[in-house]
């Protein structure tokens, strides 16, 4: 059983195209977990209809709080995170637990992107699964990461920092490297990404709210 998680915060149009990807192309078993953090009525009414596990929180909680919400409201033994403006396809799944499973010190598989950061943004999808130095400067960016709930787990969950939107995703391979777990990116599975999607549409100023963070 896989789950994955996917944060909704309005921008309906792209958690319902998110969801119809997910269940049009993902044969094996998992379930679909919805953070909903402080939509509108009927954007939180969708979001209880569609997923198979459905949080709703009243106002938004941030990313990382709400993250960690879904992983403990979730059931599988692998947590895949995925950002609501991403549609994914055919064969991604297995691709991701294939690459997940390789070896023991895999912490987290993070999929390409068609945009996002420089090291695992590509044009079309490629054949390889490549290993990120240790605390480089190019960390792969939180669209897709696949991992085992117990490397979560001994990783402490996501940082919650306090902001809505913040370094999450870099902490997370920081302290999976300083633990001695490897951060691949699999070029072989190609997610398409509106990028900021939700937080270019939600907040003030969110390049300033990346930055600072």
């Amino acid at each position: 059983m896989t789950s994955v998680i996917v944060l909704s915060w309005d921008q309906l149009h792209y958690t319902r195209d998110c969801i119809a990807s997910i269940r049009a192309v993902t044969p094996e078993p998992h379930e679909i977990v919805i953070v909903d953090n402080g939509s509108r009525p009927e954007v939180a009414a969708w979001v209880q209809r569609a997923a198979d596990i459905a949080l709703l929180n009243s106002t938004n909680r941030g990313v990382a709080p709400a993250l960690n919400q879904g992983a403990a409201a979730s059931s599988g033994e692998i947590l895949v995170f995925l950002n609501n403006d991403t549609r994914v396809p055919r064969g991604w799944l297995a691709r991701l637990h294939e690459a997940l499973a390789a070896d023991d010190d895999v912490g987290l598989v993070a999929a390409a992107t068609t945009a996002g950061t420089a090291i695992q943004r590509r044009r079309a999808a490629g054949e390889d699964v490549r290993a990120v130095h240790p605390f480089s400067d190019y960390v792969p960016a939180g669209v897709c990461y696949a991992l085992r709930r117990e490397v979560l787990h001994a990783a402490g969950g996501w940082r919650e920092t306090g902001a809505l939107v913040a370094s999450e995703d870099y902490e997370l391979c920081f302290t999976l490297w300083a633990l001695g777990y490897r951060v691949l990116v699999d070029d072989r599975v190609l997610i398409d990404h509106v990028c900021e999607g939700t937080s270019g549409a939600k907040l003030e100023d969110w390049v300033a709210t990346y930055t600072e963070a």
